[in-house]
C-alpha cells in the first residue's frame, strides 16, 4: 500500500485501533493528522483535540483543518454499553456531522 503524498484525518486517535491505524499509516507515508479527545501517546503529523459528540467542537475542529484531505478514518466511537444518548450522538451523529462538513 502506497500512502506517499497522502494526508488522512483518523478520529480516535489516542488509543486502540485509531492509534494503530494511524502509526500503520504513516509507516506507509502518510500525513495523519488525528483528532480525539485525549492526547495520543504517539508521533503524528498534526493532533486536534476534539469532542466528537458536540457540534461546536466539530465545527471549530473542521474550521482548522487542511483543505485538501485524502481520506478520513472514523474510528472514534464510545462503546455500545454506554447511554444510548452518548452512543447516538457520537457513533452516528457527531461522525456524520464531521464527514458531511468534509465533503
Amino acid at each position: 500500500m502506497n500512502l506517499y503524498n497522502k494526508t488522512l484525518i483518523v478520529t480516535g486517535v489516542a488509543s486502540g485501533i485509531g492509534a494503530e491505524l494511524a502509526r500503520l499509516a504513516r509507516f506507509q507515508g502518510a500525513t495523519v493528522i488525528g483528532v480525539d479527545r485525549h492526547e495520543p501517546q504517539l508521533t503524528l503529523d498534526g493532533f486536534f483535540q476534539a469532542d466528537l459528540g458536540d457540534p461546536v467542537s466539530i465545527d471549530a475542529l473542521v474550521a482548522r483543518l487542511p483543505a485538501r484531505v485524502h481520506g478520513l478514518c472514523n474510528i472514534a466511537g464510545v462503546p455500545g454499553t454506554a447511554p444510548v444518548h452518548a452512543v447516538a450522538t457520537v457513533n452516528y451523529l457527531g461522525l456524520r456531522h464531521l464527514t458531511q462538513s468534509l465533503l
